[in-house]
């Protein structure tokens, strides 16, 4: 069964290696303790920030000046009788909070952020000594932001740093996960195995007529489940007249009904099977159901062998074969949490055998990326005896190589902040606890939304290619760079030292 939360559990006479992790603040955890095939996510403390929305060049396509002003490069432009410049971004949803951050330099005057119409605004910004850097919350009413400056005459206005970051991810991003019940309204008598004549579906409802012998289900037809996950159920009954109603996630059952109305509540299913059983007496109708994966960020795997002993304090992993195994990790509530400024991962990997280390393949253990332009990655080069992390952002990469050929497990870890070291970020790399390499420079700038093809672990794709050849345990990714400290701690309590 699947670990859904930190717990104090042992298992074969050992301390899980997730267990250890309980202190760790804005760490989420993929668990290889599961034999079901779905990897499910521990969640030990809310992310509270989501990814830059804003793509601050003022020479990028989405950019435009108002009439008579011009953009004048990548950090400034030149305004006419108050005007701006403006940016209609799909990534804006009217109704949700935003941070801003915006610091620059011009003339005395007052600024303004509005909505991308002009017709909201958001922030008054009074400038005095020509230097200006405000930090502030706004609701968006709309796509887009209008940057202006309100004055009279030509201003050249120089505006280097401007960062806007959704607030609120977890009341605003899809959570639970996507229904996995078809045809939940009963718009038509398909998708649904009707288990006894009283049962029919008709005029968008199921309706169980209290004739049935005995008790009489009504089954999914494609088993929608995964066993181990907590499931959210949403029904709602009508004409409820005698008996009860049950919904089954497998053989795990919920809250027996026995009245119209509409009934919520998290099972956790036991089989793939989702039923709707009404006892020998049940009389009324379901008019419509939905199930949703009460935590989504699981992984699918596909070809990945479980229950692999692992060394130390893992306990368990995953085999990977080399050739066509992978979990496939991205999930919408992945996509609002992960920060690509800031941030890190950790993954603990073990090669099949020596061999690995020189059949000349790329082969990634991590991956989570919006295109070849920005990603970060975790991999054995096509080098012999080599690992390599990479954090690219728009186009810009930087790349820590490491020299290896153990076949112990190896802890890998991986941390970014884009803020650090007054504003050029630093990439680091750390193996067994120590770090690795030079800190590098972060230059470029994240561009995109996860794709969902090739945030994977395991390989560098869902095709699948690349595929790591040997087991990976417990997989982290944090959103915030955790420090040197925090990370000798993680490896001298897992055991592997």
């Amino acid at each position: 069964m699947p670990l859904s939360f930190h717990r104090k559990i042992a298992v074969l006479g050992q301390v899980p290696f997730i267990d250890f992790l309980n202190g760790i603040d804005g760490v989420d955890w993929w668990h290889m303790q599961e034999t079901s095939g779905a990897v499910a996510l521990a969640t030990n403390s809310a992310l509270a920030l989501g990814r830059e929305l804003l793509v601050k060049d003022f020479t990028a396509g989405l950019w435009a000046a108002t009439a008579g002003d011009a953009i004048d490069d990548a950090d400034s432009f030149t305004t006419v009788d108050s005007g701006g410049v403006r940016v209609n971004d799909p990534s804006f949803t009217a109704g949700r909070t935003y941070t801003a951050r915006i610091k620059g330099t011009t003339t005395t005057g007052t600024l303004e952020l509005k909505d991308f119409a002009s017709a909201n605004l958001y922030k008054t910004i009074v400038v005095g000594g020509g230097a200006f850097d405000e930090t502030f919350d706004f609701t968006a009413v709309g796509d887009g932001v209008f940057f202006r400056h309100v004055t009279t005459g030509t201003t050249d206005i120089d505006w280097p740093n401007t960062t806007i970051k959704q607030t609120d991810i977890a009341a605003w991003s899809e959570f639970p996960g996507a229904d996995v019940i078809v045809n939940g309204e009963f718009a038509a008598d398909t998708n649904w195995t009707k288990g006894d004549a009283a049962v029919t579906i008709a005029s968008n409802k199921a309706t169980w007529s209290g004739a049935q012998g005995g008790n009489a289900d009504l089954t999914a037809a494609v088993a929608p489940l995964a066993s181990g996950i907590r499931y959210l159920i949403t029904y709602t009954l009508s004409g409820v007249s005698a008996g009860t109603i049950t919904p089954l996630f497998g053989t795990q059952t919920g809250t027996a009904q026995n009245a119209s109305g509409t009934f919520t509540e998290e099972v956790t299913a036991n089989g793939t099977a989702f039923v709707l059983r009404g006892n020998a007496a049940f009389t009324g109708s379901c008019e419509v159901v939905s199930v949703q994966p009460a935590n989504p960020m699981n992984a699918d795997n596909t070809a990945a062998a479980v229950g692999q002993a692992a060394d130390g304090n893992l306990v368990l992993g995953y085999a990977f074969d080399g050739a066509t195994s992978f979990l496939n990790n991205y999930s919408v509530e992945l996509n609002s949490k992960f920060d690509p400024d800031a941030g890190t991962v950790i993954v603990p990997i073990k090669v099949s055998g020596a061999g690995v280390w020189e059949d000349s393949s790329f082969r990634l253990f991590f991956n989570v990326g919006a295109d070849g332009d920005n990603f970060v990655a975790l991999l054995r080069t096509s080098s012999n005896n080599q690992l390599s992390f990479r954090y690219k952002a728009g186009g810009t990469q930087e790349s820590i190589n490491i020299a290896t050929s153990s076949i112990a497990y190896l802890l890998c870890i991986a941390t970014w902040d884009t803020s650090a070291d007054g504003g050029n970020g630093e990439f680091k790399a750390y193996l067994n606890g120590v770090k690795s390499g030079a800190t590098l420079a972060i230059d470029g700038t994240w561009v995109g939304n996860l794709l969902s093809t090739s945030t994977i672990i395991g390989a560098a794709s869902t095709t699948p290619n690349q595929v790591w050849d040997g087991d990976i345990s417990h997989v982290g990714i944090a959103n915030r760079a955790l420090s040197a400290t925090e990370i000798l701690d993680i490896w001298d309590r897992s055991g592997l030292s």
